[in-house]
C-alpha cells in the first residue's frame, strides 16, 4: 500500500511544486528502483548470514523515515536523495519477504506460492493509487506521504509476527560466491527488461491519464492490478504445470504487447487494453522468473537425489511386498545381519548385487554429494516440472523413471 498510495502522486508533484519535466519524474522514480537493484545482493547477502527477520522490521521503517521527509525536500535533488533511501528499505524488506516465502514452500509448490505471496503486493497497487487520489483530493501531498508513510510503519508492526523458518546448514552462516548467484543472472535479466515496461507505466500513466482527457489514473491500476491478483490466486498453479520457463516467455511477450498498445492507440481504450495485457504479463512472469531462480541456484547448491525400493520381499509369503524401511540392510549392505532374513528372506546373488548396488550410492553421495555406483544407471538430481522429478527405482535392475508416482502426486495438488 506504501508503494501504491505514491504512485499517481508523485510524478504529479514533480511536475507541480517542484515544476520538474518529465526527465526529472524519470530520474526520480528511477532512483528509487537504482538503490533497491544496487542494494538487493548485499541485503541478500546480510540476511544469508544474520536472518532474515531483521530486515523485514527495519526496512519498512526506513521507508516511512524517508517518505515522512518529504514535505522538507523542496528541490529535485533532495527528493532524488529521498527517493534512493526509500529504495534502499524497500530492498530490505521485499528481498528478505519473498525469500521466507520461498523458503516455506516445497519444491513443486514454489511458483503456486510465490503468486499467492504476491497477491498482497498487488492488492496495495490496486487500492493504494485510488485511495491516493481520493487523498491528495487537488494538491494535498503532505497528506499522501503521511498516508503512505503509516501504512509502511504498518509494514514493521506485522513483520513482528512473522517466524523466519529454520535454514539449512548449507544456506546460513557464511556463503561462497559472488554477491550475484549465477543462476539468477538470466531470469533476473529477463525479469528487468520486463519491469521496464512497468516502471514506465507507473511513473507516466498518471500523467498520460489526465493528458487524454481522464480525470485520474486510478481505475487503470485498478484493472491491472485486478487482473494481476485474478492470475495469482485462480491460476497461480500456471508456472508450475506449464513450466517456468514457457511461462515466462508467454509473460513477457504480453507486456509488450500491452506497451506497443499505449503507445500506437493514444486513447483512453488503448490505454486500457494495453494495461489489460501489461496486467496478465506481469501475473505470469514475475512468479516464474523468481522460482526459476530460485530453483536453479538451491539446484545448484545442494540438489536431491530421490528414489524409490520396489523390491519385494518373499518374506511373510509376499505380503509385505516393498514395505517401508525394507531397504535399510541392503543400504547398509547387511544382508546377513541378525534378523535381516526375518524381514528379507534368504539372501540370493541378485539380493547382495542390490545391496552392494545401493551401499556405493550411499557412500558416494556421502562423500561427494552425488549418488553414484558401478552399473548404476546415471541419477539426475530432483528438480519440479514436467522434464523433471527423476527418481531411482531400486531393484533387482535399477532404472529412473520420471515421475513415477506421478497419478498418485496430482491428487494432492490444491490440498498440501
Amino acid at each position: 500500500m506504501a508503494v501504491g498510495v505514491m504512485i499517481p502522486a508523485l510524478p504529479r508533484y514533480i511536475k507541480g511544486p517542484l515544476d520538474g519535466g518529465n526527465a526529472a519524474v524519470g530520474l526520480a522514480v528511477g532512483a528509487f528502483a537504482l538503490a533497491a537493484v544496487m542494494t538487493r545482493p548485499f541485503v541478500g547477502r546480510f540476511g544469508d548470514r544474520h536472518g532474515r527477520r531483521i530486515l523485514m522490521l527495519t526496512g519498512p521503517i526506513i521507508v516511512a523515515g524517508a517518505v515522512a521527509l518529504f514535505p522538507l525536500a523542496s528541490s529535485l535533488p533532495a527528493l532524488v536523495v529521498l527517493r534512493l533511501v526509500q529504495g534502499i528499505g524497500e530492498a530490505g524488506f521485499a528481498v528478505v519477504a519473498a525469500t521466507i516465502i520461498n523458503d516455506l514452500a516445497p519444491p513443486e509448490r514454489r511458483g503456486g506460492a510465490v503468486s499467492y505471496f504476491s497477491v498482497a503486493l498487488y492488492l496495495g497497487l490496486a487500492l493504494g493509487p485510488s485511495l491516493s487520489e481520493a487523498v491528495l483530493a487537488g494538491h494535498h501531498y503532505g497528506r499522501v506521504w503521511s498516508t503512505a508513510a503509516l501504512f509502511a510503519v504498518g509494514a514493521t508492526v506485522v513483520s513482528l509476527f512473522v517466524r523466519e523458518p529454520p535454514r539449512p546448514r548449507s544456506e546460513s552462516g557464511e556463503t561462497s560466491g559472488g554477491l550475484v548467484h549465477r543462476a539468477a543472472v538470466l531470469p533476473g535479466t529477463v525479469l528487468a527488461l520486463g519491469l521496464l515496461g512497468y516502471a514506465a507505466f507507473a511513473a507516466f500513466v498518471p500523467l498520460y491519464a489526465l493528458d487524454i482527457g481522464l480525470s485520474g489514473s486510478g481505475l487503470a491500476f485498478v484493472v491491472y492490478a485486478g487482473i494481476t491478483l485474478a492470475v495469482r490466486i485462480f491460476g497461480a498453479r500456471i508456472p508450475d504445470r506449464i513450466g517456468f520457463v514457457r511461462c515466462a516467455t508467454a509473460g513477457t511477450t504480453l507486456v509488450a504487447v500491452g506497451m506497443a498498445l499505449m503507445a500506437l492507440v493514444p486513447n483512453p481504450a488503448g490505454m486500457y487494453l494495453g494495461t489489460v495485457a501489461m496486467g496478465f504479463g506481469t501475473s505470469l512472469n514475475f512468479p516464474a522468473l523468481m522460482s526459476l531462480s530460485v530453483a536453479e541456484a538451491r539446484g545448484a547448491a545442494a540438489p536431491t537425489f530421490e528414489y524409490l525400493f520396489t523390491w519385494p520381499t518373499p518374506a511373510f509369503g509376499g505380503a509385505l511386498k516393498a514395505c517401508h524401511a525394507l531397504e535399510i540392510p541392503f543400504v547398509f549392505n547387511a544382508l546377513d545381519a541378525p534378523g535381516a532374513s526375518f524381514f528379507t528372506g534368504d539372501a540370493s546373488p541378485e539380493m547382495r548385487g542390490l545391496a552392494a548396488t545401493m551401499h556405493e550410492a550411499w557412500a558416494s553421495f556421502a562423500r561427494t554429494g552425488v549418488p553414484k555406483a558401478s552399473g548404476l544407471p546415471d541419477w539426475p538430481a530432483y528438480t519440479a516440472g514436467e522434464s523433471g522429478r527423476a527418481t531411482m527405482i531400486f531393484d533387482l535392475e535399477p532404472r529412473i523413471e520420471p515421475d513415477p508416482a506421478g497419478a498418485e502426486r496430482a491428487l494432492w495438488d490444491g490440498v498440501l
